[in-house]
């Protein structure tokens, strides 16, 4: 059960046997160990899902990365679904700018 979406999100347990069976090939820390590129780690001060701890675990992994930390951020930076606005919140617009700062 999704908190923030309230949705059902049933995983069968074939999902925790194949997980079990190839566990080093679903390693994050492994993963952005070996990645070459450069990282954006963009986290929200006040994400209510994902804690500030696993944004800095990217960022200390990586070899090459950049953190951003968006005072009063959270987990969508002010968006929500369904989305029905013409203009991005004041938060997930500064996030974008900052996505495309960096890809410059």
């Amino acid at each position: 059960y999704n908190s923030r979406t309230k949705q059902q999100m049933p995983h069968d347990i074939q999902f925790f046997f194949f997980f079990l069976a190839n566990e080093d090939r679903f390693s994050l820390e492994i993963a952005v160990k070996n990645f070459k590129g450069n990282f954006l780690i963009i986290h929200g001060s006040e994400d209510e899902v994902v804690p500030f701890s696993a944004a800095e675990n990217l960022h200390s992994w990586a070899g090459n990365s950049e953190l951003i930390l968006v005072e009063k951020g959270n987990h969508t930076f002010g968006a929500k679904e369904p989305w029905l606005d013409f203009k991005l919140p004041t938060l997930l617009n500064t996030v974008v700018n900052d996505c495309i700062k960096f890809l410059k």
